[in-house]
C-alpha cells in the first residue's frame, strides 16, 4: 500500500497503536496471547495489512482494557477498513448468479387456475387441493340437487345372494288397497322373518307377497334375505361352527408358539420382554422428570471452514467444473461450500474460541479428545483447489490430528515464524489451559486423512469451583466435521483471467 494508504486503513491502524501503548505489552508479549507472531501483529498496528477476521482484534482490545463502547467503535474502523481491502463478489464480470443471492431469481411459475369441476380430476394433478378446498365450501361431492326437488335415495348396492324379484312398478304405485293390520316390528337385517308373514313396512321377504300389501312409492331399501329353508340353516351353521373352530386352532397357535421362541425339538419359549414403566413415587404418583444438566461455565465457537494461511484450502464437490462458482472469499467459505454441498478434501482446519462467563472464577481446560463416529472408503469427486498457491511467513501453532490411526489423538504441534530476518519458533501450548471473560483462549486443530471419508468431532474436558464436565464440539448444526481423503483424485484451479476452472497441476495423483 506504501504512502497512499487508505483513510480507512489508517485510522484503523492509529487506533491499533494507541490500543497497544496503553495495553504497556511489547509486540512480542501481545502476540504470543493473541496466538499470532510479532511480524503480523506489527503489520496490523502499522496498517501494511488488514487481518482477515475481527476475533484477533476483541482479543486484543480486551488484552489491553478496551471498554464494550471502544470496542465497538474498533470493529466499525475494522469493518470499513476491511471493505476497503476486499475484492468485489465476482470480479469484474459482475455478481456471480452462482454466490449472490441476490441475483436475478427465476420468475415463479403462475399458480394453476381451477375450476368447479376440478375435485373430479386426478388425486395426483396440480391444483387438486385448491379444488377439494372449493369442493368442501359448496357442500358435499355429488350433492347437487336433483331435478323437481326430489330428494336422492341411497344408491342400491348388488348383493351376492339372490333375494326377492321386486314388485312391477305398476304394483308398487297402486295405493288403493285397504291398510293393513298392525303386525309385529320388523326384524333387523340378517334375522329372519317370524312366520307370521312380512311387516307392511319392508318388501315382501318370501318368493310371494300378500295381495292387498301396499308398496310406498320413492326410494325402495335394500332387500331383507330370504328365509332359509331347512338345509340352508343346517349348512349356515357347519360353515359358523368351522369358522370358530378355525379362530380357537389359531389362538391356539399363537399362545404356544410366542415370538422369539426357538424352533428346535425342546426349546424353552423366551420369556416375555417386561415393558418398562415410569417412575412413582411412595404416594403413586409420577416422579418428577430429572432436571437438564447446568451450562457450562464458558461459551464457546468453533469455525471448521478456516484456511491455511487465510487462502489455501481444498474442498470435494460432486459436481463438473461447469457448475461450480468461481473461489470466494476466506469470509464466504462456509455458505460457498454449503451451497455447493462440499466436503472438506485432506485436511479439516477448525479455529476454536473459548471466553469464561465470570471475570473471577477460572475455568480449567483439561483435555481434548477426537471421536470418529464414521469411516467410508474416500469420495470420488473432483477437487477443488481455493488457490494457486499463497504461502505464508507464519506457521500458527497448533493441535495436528491423523486421522486414519485407529485411535486419533490431538498433539501439540510448534508453530513457526519465518517473517523475520531469522526465524523463530513458536513453542506450542498443551493442555491445561485457563479461561475467563476477560483472558480468553483460541485453539487451532488441523485433521487430516488420506485413505478414508471420515466423520469425527471434539471432546473438551473442563472443571470449575467443584464442577467438571466435557463438552461435544461439532459443526454449527451439531453435525459431526467430515474430511474425505483426496489422493487420486482430478483437481481443478481457477484460471483469474479466464474466469474457469482449468486442470491443476498434478491432478489425479495427489492433489
Amino acid at each position: 500500500m506504501g504512502k497512499s494508504k487508505d483513510i480507512a486503513v489508517e485510522e484503523f491502524s492509529v487506533r491499533l497503536r494507541a490500543l497497544k501503548t496503553r495495553g504497556g505489552r511489547s509486540y512480542e508479549a501481545l502476540a504470543r496471547r493473541l496466538n499470532v507472531s510479532a511480524s503480523t501483529l506489527h503489520r496490523y498496528c502499522s496498517g501494511e495489512t488488514v487481518p482477515e477476521g475481527f476475533a484477533v482484534i476483541a482479543r486484543m482490545a480486551r488484552l489491553c482494557g478496551a471498554d464494550e463502547a471502544e470496542r465497538r467503535a474498533l470493529e466499525d474502523l475494522w469493518t470499513r477498513a476491511d471493505q476497503t481491502r476486499r475484492p468485489l463478489p465476482g470480479g469484474p464480470g459482475g455478481p456471480d448468479p452462482l454466490t449472490d443471492p441476490g441475483g436475478p431469481q427465476a420468475p415463479a411459475a403462475p399458480a394453476p387456475t381451477v375450476g368447479p369441476g376440478a375435485a373430479a380430476g386426478s388425486a395426483g394433478a396440480v391444483g387438486a387441493a385448491p379444488a377439494r378446498e372449493s369442493d368442501a365450501a359448496a357442500g358435499p361431492e355429488g350433492a347437487a340437487e336433483p331435478a323437481g326437488g326430489a330428494a336422492p335415495g341411497p344408491a342400491r348396492r348388488p348383493d351376492a345372494t339372490p333375494g326377492p324379484v321386486a314388485a312391477p312398478e305398476s304394483a308398487r304405485a297402486v295405493p288403493s288397497a285397504p291398510a293393513p293390520p298392525p303386525g309385529p316390528a320388523p326384524a333387523p337385517p340378517g334375522v329372519a322373518a317370524p312366520d307370521a308373514g312380512p311387516t307392511p313396512a319392508s318388501p315382501p321377504p318370501g318368493p310371494t307377497a300378500s295381495p292387498g300389501t301396499l308398496t310406498p312409492v320413492g326410494p325402495v331399501p335394500p332387500p331383507a334375505p330370504a328365509p332359509l329353508g331347512g338345509r340352508a340353516r343346517v349348512r349356515r351353521g357347519v360353515l359358523v361352527a368351522g369358522a370358530f373352530a378355525a379362530v380357537a386352532a389359531l389362538a391356539l397357535v399363537l399362545v404356544l408358539v410366542r415370538p422369539g421362541a426357538s424352533a428346535g425339538p425342546g426349546a424353552t419359549p423366551a420369556p416375555p420382554t417386561p415393558t418398562p414403566s415410569p417412575t412413582t413415587t411412595s404416594a403413586g404418583t409420577p416422579a418428577p422428570a430429572p432436571a437438564p444438566a447446568p451450562a457450562p461455565p464458558f461459551t464457546w465457537t468453533a469455525d471448521s471452514h478456516t484456511w491455511e494461511n487465510g487462502c489455501g484450502h481444498m474442498y470435494l464437490v460432486d459436481r463438473a467444473p461447469s457448475g461450480v462458482a468461481p473461489p470466494p472469499p476466506p469470509a464466504d467459505a462456509a455458505p460457498w461450500a454449503g451451497a455447493h454441498g462440499a466436503v472438506h478434501g485432506g485436511e479439516t482446519l477448525v479455529r476454536i474460541s473459548l471466553q469464561g462467563r465470570s471475570p473471577s472464577a477460572s475455568v480449567v481446560l483439561q483435555a481434548l479428545h477426537v471421536r470418529v463416529v464414521g469411516r467410508t472408503a474416500p469420495l470420488p469427486w473432483t477437487a477443488y483447489r481455493m488457490d494457486n498457491g499463497c504461502g505464508g511467513a507464519v506457521t500458527p501453532r497448533h493441535y495436528a490430528v491423523d486421522l486414519d490411526a485407529s485411535r486419533p489423538l490431538a498433539r501439540p504441534v510448534d508453530g513457526y515464524d519465518a517473517s523475520g530476518s531469522e526465524g523463530r519458533r513458536i513453542p506450542a501450548v498443551p493442555f491445561p489451559y485457563t479461561v475467563t471473560s476477560s483472558d480468553p483462549e483460541e485453539l487451532l486443530v488441523t485433521a487430516g486423512t488420506t485413505g478414508c471419508d471420515c466423520r469425527w468431532y471434539l471432546e473438551l474436558v473442563w472443571s470449575s469451583e467443584g464442577r467438571s464436565g466435557t463438552v461435544r464440539i461439532a459443526d454449527s448444526a451439531g453435525r459431526p466435521f467430515r474430511t474425505s481423503g483426496i489422493k487420486g483424485r482430478p483437481v481443478q484451479e481457477y484460471d483469474v483471467i479466464g474466469r474457469r476452472w482449468i486442470t491443476g497441476e498434478g491432478s489425479g495423483q495427489s492433489g
